[in-house]
C-alpha cells in the first residue's frame, strides 16, 4: 500500500513539472498585423509568424479576438484555429506533411465573412501551440487592427 501511495505520488508531482515546463517554452507573439477590407463584407485579417525561429514548431495554431471597435463587445472568440489554408496531410513513417502552415517570418491570415456590416471591427492575435484550447499560447497578443466591414454595391449590369 505504501508502494503505491508513493508512485501515485511521484506521477502527481511528474505531471505538474510537466505542464509548467512545457509552458515556459511559450510561442512568441504573432507581429505586424494587418486587415483589408475586401468587399461583399469579407475582411482577411493577417499576421507575421514569430514562431519556430528557435524551436523546431512546424504547425502552430492561433486565438484570433474580434471586437467592435466603439463598445469592445466580442464580435468573435476563436480558440486554436489553424490558419487559412493550413491542414496537415498524411504520416510519412515519423514525419507529416504540413502544408500551409506559416514558418519564422512568413504570413498567415483568417478571412471573416459574416462580420456585422458598416460596424468597425478590431483584430489581435495570439499563437497557440496545440489546436483548441490545450497547449501553451503566447503571453502577448498582436497590437490591434481595426476596419470596417463594407457591402460595396455593384454598378449593376453591363449593356
Amino acid at each position: 500500500m505504501r508502494m503505491i501511495l508513493c508512485v501515485v505520488a511521484a506521477l502527481g508531482l511528474g505531471i505538474g513539472s510537466t505542464d509548467a515546463q512545457a509552458c515556459s517554452d511559450r510561442p512568441g507573439t504573432p507581429n505586424e498585423p494587418q486587415v483589408e477590407v475586401k468587399g461583399k463584407g469579407e475582411v482577411y485579417f493577417s499576421w507575421r509568424a514569430t514562431h519556430g525561429r528557435s524551436e523546431p514548431e512546424l504547425i502552430m495554431f492561433y486565438d484570433i479576438n474580434v471586437w467592435e471597435q466603439a463598445t469592445g463587445r466580442p464580435t468573435r472568440v476563436m480558440t486554436g484555429v489553424p490558419p487559412f489554408g493550413a491542414m496537415e496531410g498524411p504520416d510519412f513513417g515519423d514525419a507529416v506533411a504540413v502544408i500551409g502552415f506559416p514558418r519564422y517570418g512568413e504570413r498567415a491570415g483568417m478571412y471573416f465573412n459574416d462580420l456585422p456590416l458598416d460596424v468597425p471591427q478590431c483584430f489581435s492575435v495570439r499563437a497557440r501551440t496545440q489546436q483548441g484550447s490545450e497547449g501553451c499560447v503566447s503571453a502577448l497578443a498582436s497590437a490591434p487592427v481595426c476596419a470596417t466591414p463594407k457591402r460595396y454595391r455593384s454598378l449593376g449590369k453591363r449593356r
